[in-house]
């Protein structure tokens, strides 16, 4: 009787197990039935659905517009502002580049296509801890980068390259090691971005080959940076970021504030994305394997990797010190400063929005949209937005990164341009003052060693005496509250990086069209023409005719100068003529 009692009851424990019953689904299984319920049925398959016409179209009509732009800026610089058209104005765009125009191009030299797929990546590792760790390890550095700014801009006004100034300070045999570290870190960097948004281009365009993709931008970049040099690149950044923070504002509002009229978007608000990342289960070094904890020893562990790899990437990097190069001082440190703290905002709110997502997808999926190499080949934010936007979603995205790659593949362009030409063909192929002992000064070619006749001695003093240069898992609240801060930061971010340039510009064009206005007609006589030869805006020591002239540094004169050379006093040695900078700054000659 005991055996058939026990027999009894392991029967109904197998059928109870084998056929549970159905009002015993657990909270998860119902919120995924729910978002099921509510939305029409979708696939996992991530296809390319952008035509080859219309990614061709769309390259080559930015390209165009960028082409227009640095068109107008040339006719900008030399009507209005009256720049010399020479080599230098090339490589500095002026000199007097605005705060606003100064951080957005900061933002969109920052911004790889990496930043746009790598982010999401990390998000949908690490979870909520992944955007955080991605943004403020690549901010750190560009905020530290405003210290170094000024510090150029105050020692060495006229160098057009960092490396200018340690050959200065440390001799020849440091700045050629320099400028091999240089030259290799813009060669990375553009092999990175290139190969970064090929492959990005290829995986959305449909019969896109590599050859094809790196043709149209490579021709894209160089059209327009030829045409415009640095000054271009400034100005056609605020457009490629401008359209940056309106395709990412985009994606937020369909993934958090959507309130489904869209029967292809499962999500659209914020507690539907935290009841579906409650029900996910996150990597194991995460706290309770929860994606809603910053406590993640992986995120962890990518954010010190992060801050430490990204500080050799901008201090060897000659794009962000020639934006130090075309703004004055004080707009430099603030341009750094609000350009590392905006461009915060986009891995920031993309990682939080696309990477977030792609995870409660794949919660009601059942199962995860990407395999691991796919996540790992950069393929989250395409799959997420053709998941919830189809074919215009794949498009935006591709704009996106067309966007991201244009301008920062300017700026590395005019970077090694500017190391090739300022310190391997001026220091090393047309040498200046090629007998020059290194125990001579440069700026006036006598000796700085103990000699008995004091007339022979450099007298040429420091700057320093110079008086011409002075916890736990998140609950609902807490995670509406994060996303809250996510969007607002992007908000705020592409308000500044819009409006505040744009405004800037303006200002700035109508002041000097005024000033013009009044110059000429105050000037309306016989002394016309000689007026109109000497241009308002940056002028030079340097001052090149056919008859050669000595040139006075302080109280020194360097009689040994050429028609056609450029001495290395003459190269870092700039006075601005401009009412805000009125000192002239010389850069230190060390003993």
């Amino acid at each position: 009787m005991t055996t058939a009692k026990a027999i009894r009851i392991a029967l109904v424990v197998v059928l109870c197990l084998a056929f549970p019953s159905a009002s015993d689904d657990s909270p998860c299984d119902q919120v995924v039935e729910k978002v099921r319920n509510g939305t029409a049925a979708g696939t996992s398959d991530f296809r390319p659905l952008v035509e080859l016409r219309e990614a061709i179209i769309l390259t080559l009509g930015f390209g165009l517009f960028a082409g227009f732009v640095a068109y107008i800026f040339n006719l900008v610089r030399k009507y209005v502002f009256h720049d010399q058209n020479d080599l230098d104005t090339a490589f500095d765009a002026g000199g007097q580049v605005s705060v606003g125009l100064t951080a957005t191009t900061i933002v969109s030299q920052w911004t790889w296509a990496a930043t746009l797929l790598q982010s999401c990546t990390v998000s949908s590792k690490f979870g909520i801890s992944g955007p955080f760790w991605y943004a403020a390890g690549a901010s750190v550095q560009i905020i530290v980068f405003a210290i170094l700014s000024v510090e150029l801009k105050m020692k060495a006004p006229g160098a057009k390259t960092y490396l200018q100034v340690i050959k200065a300070r440390f001799g020849a045999k440091a700045h050629i090691v320099y400028c091999v570290f240089a030259l290799l870190t813009n060669v990375l960097v553009t092999t990175m971005l290139m190969l970064g948004g090929i492959a990005s281009m290829t995986s959305l365009v449909n019969g896109l080959t590599t050859e094809m993709a790196a043709i149209c931008l490579a021709s894209v970049i160089g059209t327009y940076t030829l045409i415009g040099g640095l000054g271009a690149t400034f100005y056609v950044s605020y457009f490629n970021t401008a359209l940056i923070f309106a395709v990412l504002i985009t994606i937020l509002w369909k993934v958090y504030s959507d309130d489904g009229s869209s029967l292809q978007n499962p999500l659209g608000d914020v507690h539907t994305v935290y009841d579906l990342l409650s029900c996910s289960s996150g990597p194991a070094g995460n706290s309770e394997q929860s994606y809603l904890t910053f406590f993640s020893t992986g995120g962890l562990m990518f954010g010190v990797i992060n801050i430490i790899g990204n500080f050799g990437a901008v201090f060897c990097d000659q794009s962000y010190w020639q934006s130090t190069v075309a703004a004055r001082p004080l707009e430099g440190v603030w341009g750094f400063i609000s350009g590392g703290l905006t461009w915060f905002a986009i891995p920031f709110s993309m990682a939080t929005t696309v990477g977030l997502a792609y995870v409660a997808l794949s919660t009601v999926n059942g199962e995860a949209l990407l395999t691991i190499e796919e996540v790992d080949k950069g393929l989250v934010a395409p799959v997420v937005v053709h998941r919830l936007m189809g074919h215009t979603g794949q498009v935006i995205v591709l704009l996106m990164i067309l966007m991201a790659v244009m301008s920062t593949g300017s700026a590395e362009i005019i970077a090694v341009t500017s190391i090739i030409v300022y310190d391997i063909l001026k220091d090393y192929v047309c040498m200046f003052r090629k007998n020059l002992s290194d125990s001579a000064c440069t700026l006036c070619g006598k000796r700085r060693a103990r000699i008995f006749r004091q007339a022979d001695k450099c007298q040429c003093g420091p700057v320093s005496t110079c008086k011409q240069c002075k916890v736990g898992v998140m609950n609902g609240g807490q995670f509406q509250h994060w996303v809250n801060v996510s969007q607002s930061w992007a908000y705020i971010a592409a308000a500044f990086l819009i409006l505040v340039p744009l405004i800037q510009e303006i200002v700035s064009v109508r002041r000097q069209y005024v000033i013009n206005k009044s110059v000429a007609c105050n000037n309306e006589g016989p002394d016309m023409e000689e007026q109109e030869n000497n241009p308002v805006g940056i002028s030079y020591i340097e001052k090149t005719n056919q008859d050669p002239q000595p040139v006075t540094i302080g109280s020194v004169v360097d009689t040994n100068v050429g028609p056609h050379q450029e001495s290395d006093g003459q190269t870092l040695l700039k006075k601005s003529t401009t009412p805000e900078t009125g000192d002239v700054h010389h850069l230190e000659d060390v003993l």
